[in-house]
Order: structure tokens, then sequence, then C-alpha cells
């Protein structure tokens, strides 16, 4: 049967529209969604140009799934607690918070091939500055170097790290500053106050974003300015972040749904409901991917279909 007419009723008023007009009516269109099963409470992602990673925190577990066919790679065994990944191009790292460790894994070979040991540190995070992998852990950036780890105080708490193609950043959830790091000196060169407990940053090319948890909101950095130049009401706490190109991404593991920004004129442009516990997100260049913690599951989601 064929559509003739569209009928919104609220109290005694009653609105009536022809077809040829739905593009007046306020109706959300969601996309259909691609799950894969993944390992238990996948926490990470990260792209290498053809399969996108997981880390799943209570298998002890990394796993690859091609972002073509979604075919799902054996995972491969890793430290306690993996909890961050990163991708230098060549190699994917992989932070162990409880393992004490950073572990390095071939994509090629899907296998691991190195075990980098930190005695007394908790790594939460991770950024590739180009040369050197850094991680983040309790008050501290420290960067990976070829025989000796240099630490840079940044702030009390997780550490959360991001590289702007010239600094590292480095976001502090106890201390609510984001710390600019000069790489080559090792030094903290501004301090940018933010919103309460951050939790993730990204970088869109000329602005750096910080999820302020806390306050329900994202702040924007101009990096060549050091302070934030605006503020994104988000409404509730979001956590991970994610950037297409054009548009900013963040989740919100309340309503276990993902929220879309327009990162030139800071406003909210979509949101749809994933999976439970929306928990990472990382972009394939065609796809966003979401991690779900609570169901053990990532989706694909068409970036640029929906609003």
């Amino acid at each position: 049967m064929g559509l003739k007419e569209i009928i919104w009723t609220r109290g005694k008023t009653q609105i009536v529209l022809e077809p040829d007009r739905k593009e007046l009516v306020p109706l959300f269109r969601q996309p259909p969604l691609n799950r894969i099963p993944v390992g238990k409470v996948p926490s990470a992602l990260a792209f290498d140009g053809t399969n996108m990673w997981v880390a799943n925190r209570y298998s002890n577990t990394v796993t690859g799934i091609n972002v073509n066919s979604n075919q799902v790679l054996n995972p491969i065994r890793v430290k306690d607690n993996p909890l961050a990944l990163a991708f230098d191009g060549t190699y994917l790292w992989v932070a162990c918070y409880v393992g004490q460790c950073v572990c390095k894994i071939d994509v090629k070979l899907n296998r691991l091939i190195d075990t980098i040991t930190v005695p007394s540190f908790l790594p939460y995070s991770l950024a590739f500055d180009g040369s050197y992998m850094w991680f983040g852990t309790s008050g501290s950036a420290i960067k990976i170097g070829k025989t000796f780890l240099y630490l840079v105080g940044v702030g009390t708490l997780f550490s959360i790290l991001a590289f702007d193609g010239v600094y590292i950043w480095a976001a502090s959830s106890g201390s609510d500053t984001v710390s600019k790091i000069d790489i080559a000196k090792h030094l903290v060169v501004a301090t940018v106050k933010v919103g309460r407990y951050p939790t993730a940053l990204v970088f869109d090319g000329r602005f750096l974003w910080v999820s302020n948890y806390g306050s329900r909101s994202l702040g924007k950095i101009d990096v060549a300015l050091d302070k934030v130049v605006a503020t994104v009401d988000i409404g509730n706490n979001p956590t991970a972040l994610a950037f297409d190109g054009t548009y900013l991404w963040t989740v919100i593991w309340q309503n276990n749904s993902v929220v879309k920004i327009d990162s030139e004129t800071n406003t909210i442009v979509g949101s749809l409901i994933t999976g439970e516990t929306p928990h990472a997100l990382a972009f394939d260049g065609v796809y966003m991917w979401v991690a779900n913690s609570g169901n053990d599951s990532v989706y694909k989601i068409p970036a640029y279909d929906f609003k």
C-alpha cells in the first residue's frame, strides 16, 4: 500500500503532510549495523589500513577483523588487561594495564613479536609521535626509547594521550588538565584547563578535542593558542572520541549510543543506538567502528549515511 499522507497528532492539534514533503518530518533514520562478535569486554580499537584491531580486556587477547569481508582473524594472546591500541605504520602496539607491559604485534604475521615490561607502571593509553611510541600511566606520559624510558609528569590519575603532528598531548583525569609535551625535550610546554574528568583526546587536523566525562561536554582546544575555544554540551557523560575527516564522534555508555558532531559548527548533528555499553571508536575511511564492552561485540556504522 502506497503512502497517502503523514499525520502528526498532538493533543487536539493535527497536522497532515503529503508524502513529497516528508523531508520536513523530524524522523530519525537508523542505518543497518553490522554486528561482529569478539572477545570478552572489548575496550580499544585501532585500524592498520586493512584490519580493524580489537583489544579484548577480559580475554587478554587482541583480534583483527578484515574491514571489507568482516573476517575475524585468530585472536592473539597478550598480557593481562589490554586497554589501549596504537598502530605505528608497521606494528600494532598494545598497552596491558595489569600486565605492566606494552606488547608489539606484527600485523602481517598476526603474531606477538615483543613484550616490553615496564615495572611500577600501569599502561593505560598509547600514542605514536612518528618515531616513538608513548604510553600514559598514572600522572605521567612515557616515551619508549631504544634503550630508555623518558618520563614526563602531567598531573594525577589516568593520562590519556594524542599526537597533533608536533606535540604529544596528555589529558589528566585527576587534574582536569591537558598538557602539551615537547617530544624532543620531554618537557611540558603548556597546560590547558578543561572540564571535569577528561577521558579521551582526538586531533582533527587543527583542533584537539577532549571528552569531559564529569562535565558532560566536549572541549575544543586550539593547539596554536593553547586554550579551549569552544565547548559542546553533550547532555550525558562522553567517553571515547574519533574523527572521520569531517565529523567528530563520541560514545555515551549510559544510553548505549554514539553521537556525531559537526567539528566546524560545534553542534550535534545525529545520534544512534549501538550495542550495550559502547566503549571505543575508530574510523576505517568508510565505517565508524564501535566496541561494545557490554555485549562483547563491535559494530560497523556507515559514517556518512546518517545524520
